[in-house]
């Protein structure tokens, strides 16, 4: 492994091929690349995690008047954890697969079109009681259990519409409203990624990877530990999958 010189606070780090580091700041991450892609760790830069209890504060479909769309605010880190963006690797030849845990995970997607409501029910491994983000307008379409996994979808983004939920059962029937164009509900629509990269939250997954251009797959270990695929992709079928 290799460091670069740089200016204070920021390294670049080259791994080589079957390397990984693990960056702990207030939240861990673990991180695993490819031949030849690099990590950026800048310290105590905005485009961390928000909890969900401040995740009520962000602009979000109404259940009276139906969803109005909002520009999101620039969020700051409340921890001043390290911000981590991975550069997509220029490679497209005789490259490691992406790391695909071996135990049993909950696995989520995220639809680069306009799922049914019984395909967002399919990849739903919770129960209906658990707490549930509706994104009607975003990066991708998607009904995910965290802020975490939101996020990438929806910050940096354009005219985003979404809300966190009591229920996957609420927010479903929210979905189902918008898609049958029940009232004021918009009917679901997908956001370009803007032209700056730099808008974007790109942790715990990066939009901006080839990999991620279409339908995604999150998965979720039982550590908490999250891993994007590409839907249908070689990944994506040796995934262990789990009912929550």
């Amino acid at each position: 492994m290799s460091q670069d010189s740089q200016p204070q606070h920021v390294l670049h780090i080259r791994l080589l091929p079957g390397e990984s580091i693990i960056v702990s700041g207030t939240i861990e991450r673990h991180i695993h690349l490819r031949a030849g892609e690099m990590v950026i760790i800048s310290q105590g830069i905005g485009s961390s995690l928000l909890p969900d209890n401040v995740a009520d504060d962000h602009p979000m479909l109404s259940e009276e008047h139906g969803p109005h769309e909002s520009e999101p605010e620039r969020l700051e880190s409340p921890f001043g954890v390290n911000e981590i963006a991975v550069a997509p690797s220029t490679l497209s030849q005789g490259l490691p697969p992406p790391y695909v845990p071996t135990e049993r995970v909950l696995v989520f997607a995220a639809f680069n079109r306009v799922p049914t409501p019984e395909e967002l029910r399919t990849y739903w491994p919770y129960q209906n009681t658990h707490v549930a983000y509706l994104i009607v307008a975003g990066a991708r379409i998607a009904i995910l259990p965290t802020w975490e996994m939101t996020k990438p979808l929806v910050h940096g983004i354009s005219g985003p519409i979404y809300k966190k939920y009591p229920t996957f059962v609420a927010a479903l029937e929210s979905y189902t409203k918008c898609i049958n164009r029940i009232g004021h509900f918009t009917y679901p629509v997908l956001r370009s990624l803007p032209a700056d990269p730099s808008r974007l939250c790109r942790d715990p997954y990066d939009l901006l990877h080839p990999d991620m251009a279409n339908d995604i797959e999150i998965a979720q270990d039982s550590q908490g530990h999250l891993y994007c695929y590409r839907m249908g992709g070689p990944e994506s079928e040796t995934l262990i999958r789990a009912q929550g």
